[in-house]
């Protein structure tokens, strides 16, 4: 995805649940943006549509994604005096996601 950093937008105010057939549907976005979409359940590997762009004579796009089980990460926590360590929070890394939830806006857009 190129662009400055001027240009990029999260997309977190963007989100559908999707229905008993999996289907979703993201209704009055801009034309001339180029946008990606993302599935996240948990319990398994989040999905990434490959980037698209909504133009004119091709206003609508068909996106299908597919959630697989994926990895675990697990591991043990110690002070530095070799004690377990409870009630630490431990995360992924979740700037990695929300990089992935952006649009590019075009040059001349605000």
């Amino acid at each position: 995805m190129t662009g400055n950093l001027e240009q990029i937008r999260l997309l977190e105010s963007i989100e559908e649940l999707t229905s008993k057939d999996g289907r979703f549907e993201f209704l009055g976005l801009a034309l001339d943006v180029r946008y990606a979409v993302i599935a996240k359940r948990k319990g398994f590997a989040f999905a990434k549509s490959d980037v698209f762009e909504l133009v004119e004579n091709d206003p609508d796009h068909e996106v299908e994604l597919s959630l697989s089980k994926g990895w675990s990460i697990s591991g043990r926590v110690y002070t530095s005096e070799g004690e377990p360590a409870p009630g630490v929070l431990v995360r992924d890394r979740p700037d990695f996601a929300k990089k992935m939830r952006c649009v590019v806006q075009p040059d001349d857009a605000q």
